[in-house]
């Protein structure tokens, strides 16, 4: 993706900028923000960044992109913490759990 300078050059992010950005806001699609910033300096020149200041503006622009409701791929990104599988409870321990959930139930409703 290209974003165009002050000297009329352009920025160009690589793939592996986008992916990092990608793994950074989770939360964002990050490629349609990225679309988004370029219109906005098509449509600004006079408030175009200089090759210098464009990663600070690319990051300015996605901490203040409103994040999407989930992430695309939940499963790729760090923040799904890494789980041991768990033992499956017998029909005997959940029929207990049951038990002792509708306990604690009829004890909150009789208060």
């Amino acid at each position: 993706m290209d974003l165009p300078l002050t000297d009329g050059s352009e920025y160009n992010l690589t793939s592996i900028e986008v992916k990092q950005y990608q793994e950074t806001y989770v939360n964002l699609n990050v490629a349609f923000e990225l679309n988004k910033a370029r219109q906005w300096l098509l449509d600004n020149p006079k408030r175009r960044k200089t090759e210098v200041g464009m990663p600070r503006f690319i990051t300015g622009w996605l901490n203040r992109a409103k994040p999407t409701a989930m992430p695309q791929h939940p499963a790729s990104h760090s923040y799904f913490p890494k789980t041991e599988p768990v033992e499956k409870a017998t029909q005997e321990q959940f029929e207990q759990h049951v038990r002792n959930l509708k306990g604690v139930l009829g004890r909150r409703r009789n208060v």
